[in-house]
């Protein structure tokens, strides 16, 4: 087959033999040859069609440099890649025969089965199927849009890895996912981000919402389940938690703290004089309870220990400090206020709470096989302790 370019002045003929990838076929209204130095230059203008192998590409005008294998193509450009069914726009593009690359610039985008990806500027190349998108990129999968700086996509475009201020949004779930870097699997529905990701998932409202920060995440969209690991932040109002792995599994509203977490919890209001509080929990393995994206239920297992420390109208921590500790905590709240406490195994309990200024506080050590303890108002109403119980109780004294 010749090498150079063939040409018929009915568009139709211009497609026929499209599996040939020696040939570079060309319809236009008007074609004019030039001779540039050593250079054999065609322009093509008016409804350009050009096809090569696979690949079949529209524009308004062409050029065709012989001895370098290129065409340029201005004005309404598009190319569909028929082995893939990816249909590509730009305002421009040049493409490079021996490689089978496209590169277009100018309000540029590619669409397929999948989804569409726009940005300022993006290579495509069609025997790998893989493309890079730089400046100002978006891609749009069902309900899920991904921004970022820019963007390549491997495995014949099913794996995307974007990079410099990523975001991703899933409308469905309520989530965002922001990073330096995703690596997102359209066919697992399934990212990693690093550089500083951060996770943000609203409530049904649309006003509340449970933030997630740590040094690498993962996140399964179809299951519904985040995975933090290194350094994890977990913020829920006024409640926060720290761990180094943490999974959350948004459908069944709970999520699991690993490797030396901690939750801590403030109370009470100063502006309506409520008595403020800090509680702390700590143990092998903390697990939240959320009903409607609300906290009821945190339990603590393995050397479990829940602090509660008065503090004073700065916020500053006053000596007022109490304390349980057993193989297993579970706190009850209703409303995000603490309504029930059990300490199950072992269980001891320290009580400390001041008199006035001139009197020494009042404190109770108890113990016991289960101690389980009642709130109202953030205040504790009724103690019960069960099997094996020992208490000591030292009354206020001048």
């Amino acid at each position: 087959m010749p090498d150079g370019p063939s040409e018929a002045g009915n568009p139709q003929a211009a497609i026929p033999n499209p599996q040939s990838k020696e040939e570079i076929r060309f319809s236009a209204d008007v074609t004019e040859g030039a001779r540039i130095g050593e250079h054999l230059v065609k322009t093509y203008k008016g409804n350009v069609i050009v096809a090569h192998g696979g690949t079949i590409l529209h524009a308004d005008e062409a050029t065709y440099v012989q001895s370098e294998k290129k065409v340029l193509l201005r004005g309404h450009v598009s190319a569909v890649d028929s082995s893939s069914g990816r249909s590509l726009y730009a305002d421009e593009a040049t493409y490079f025969q021996v490689d089978e690359k496209v590169a277009l610039w100018g309000h540029v985008s590619v669409e397929d089965s999948l989804g569409r990806i726009t940005s300022n500027r993006m290579t495509y190349l069609v025997p790998s199927k893989e493309l890079a998108a730089q400046e100002h990129v978006v891609a749009t999968y069902g309900k899920q849009t991904l921004k970022a700086e820019q963007l390549r996509t491997r495995r014949e475009g099913k794996t995307i890895v974007a990079e410099g201020r990523v975001e991703l949004v899933d409308k469905e779930n309520r989530l965002i996912l922001t990073g330096g870097r995703i690596e997102y699997d359209e066919r697992a529905k399934f990212g990693i981000a690093t550089g500083s990701p951060k996770v943000i998932r609203r409530d049904a409202s649309g006003e509340g919402s449970i933030t997630i920060t740590a040094d690498t995440m993962a996140v399964h969209t179809e299951e519904n389940k985040t995975v933090a690991v290194g350094n994890v932040h977990l913020v829920k109002d006024r409640l926060e938690a720290f761990c180094d792995s943490a999974a959350y599994f948004q459908q069944e509203g709970k999520a699991l703290l690993r490797i030396g977490p901690r939750a801590v919890q403030r109370t009470g209001d100063p502006e309506k004089n409520d008595v403020l509080r800090k509680n702390e929990l700590i143990g092998d393995t903390i697990e939240l309870t959320l009903k409607d994206d609300v906290p009821v239920e945190v339990a603590v297992f393995g050397e479990a220990r829940a602090t509660t420390t008065t503090l004073d109208a700065s916020g500053a921590e006053t000596p007022d400090k109490s304390f349980l500790k057993g193989r297993s905590i579970t706190m009850k709240l209703k409303a995000e206020k603490l309504e029930e406490m059990v300490v199950s195994g072992n269980a001891i309990s320290h009580y400390r709470t001041s008199q006035g200024e001139k009197k020494q506080p009042a404190e109770n050590d108890a113990t016991g096989d289960r101690i389980v303890l009642f709130f109202d108002g953030g205040s504790i109403t009724r103690v019960r302790i069960e099997g094996g119980v020992l208490g000591t109780y030292y009354f206020a004294s001048e």
